[in-house]
């Protein structure tokens, strides 16, 4: 079923990229340095060079637990900041990972699984009694919020991997590999 997913998801970015001339997103590791309970982080998962980029549709595909997650307004859509770190709607990841997302307007905070706490425009994000230090900020962009994937991927205990050749974020709960296979 994994295979099968991606391999689809491959043809479908290799169509877009194709179609749109989109350029490719280089990988490097993300690496990450942890002292008591501070995290962070050393290099982007996806570096680009100068201001935020619009990823284009297709280009960039979020897989959770074996389930490709849609983008049908392109507001909606997967970005890239300028400090080169994947953006989405934290309700379309969150969701999808059965956590409850919860917007407090007046301190414009996301809570999401009452686990991990982001406030518009801060780097800092509260992970139970964690607090890690982001090389980016949550932003509202067209009515929504994004949040780097990656970041709180990992901080509601997700497994995340970036599959370089169909441009996939691949998000899995532990204990979840291989289901469906």
């Amino acid at each position: 079923m994994k295979k099968a997913v991606l391999s689809a998801l491959a043809v479908l970015a290799f169509t877009a990229s194709v179609a749109h001339a989109a350029p490719r997103i280089p990988v490097v590791s993300n690496e990450t340095q942890a002292t008591g309970t501070e995290t962070k982080a050393d290099k982007p998962l996806f570096p680009t060079k100068g201001s935020q980029k619009e990823v284009g549709n297709g280009d960039v595909f979020i897989v959770v637990n074996q389930k490709p997650i849609f983008f049908e307004r392109p507001e909606d859509r997967p970005f890239i900041d300028s400090s080169g770190r994947t953006q989405v709607p934290v309700r379309f990841v969150s969701e999808a990972l059965g956590k409850k997302v919860n917007w407090d307007g007046d301190t414009q905070t996301v809570t999401i699984a009452d686990q991990v706490k982001l406030r518009i425009k801060s780097s800092v994000v509260q992970a139970g009694e964690r607090t890690i230090h982001m090389d980016t900020i949550a932003r509202l962009k067209d009515d929504r919020t994004f949040v780097p994937v990656r970041f709180v991927s990992e901080a509601l205990g997700q497994k995340v991997d970036w599959d370089e050749n169909a441009h996939i974020v691949i998000i899995t709960t532990p204990g979840k590999e291989g289901a469906g296979q």
